[in-house]
């Protein structure tokens, strides 16, 4: 029972032993927020599936956490503005061109 109490006693006072039960307790304090952070990811996750890439691109620029972030969100979305500038741009053209057909030729109409 004396070296029991011995053995014990040694592995209280090994520094890896109480390093272990520090980190043992870090893991299992960490654990709800841990859970926490990753439900709000998926809601964010879910709620990015439903937006556009300029939606999603300004959702980005609104959340950055960090310069780094921010900067690369703030590209990404620059650069989705463009492409949808361009998008829309490209349709207005197609509809002047589908009108234009009708205004010469009323009976080539598009169906």
């Amino acid at each position: 029972m004396a070296r029991f109490g011995q053995e014990f006693i040694r592995s209280l006072t090994n520094p890896s032993y109480s390093e272990g039960l520090f980190q043992l307790g870090g893991a299992i304090g960490s654990t709800p927020a841990r859970a926490m952070e990753e439900k709000q990811e998926r809601t964010q996750l879910g709620m990015m599936r439903g937006m556009s890439p300029l939606q999603q691109a300004q959702f980005s620029v609104d959340n950055a956490k960090t310069a780094e972030e921010l900067r690369v969100a703030t590209a990404r979305r620059d650069a989705a503005q463009q492409a949808d500038t361009a998008r829309r741009q490209q349709e207005a053209t197609l509809a002047v061109d589908e009108l234009k057909m009708v205004i010469n030729d009323p009976m080539s109409s598009p169906q």
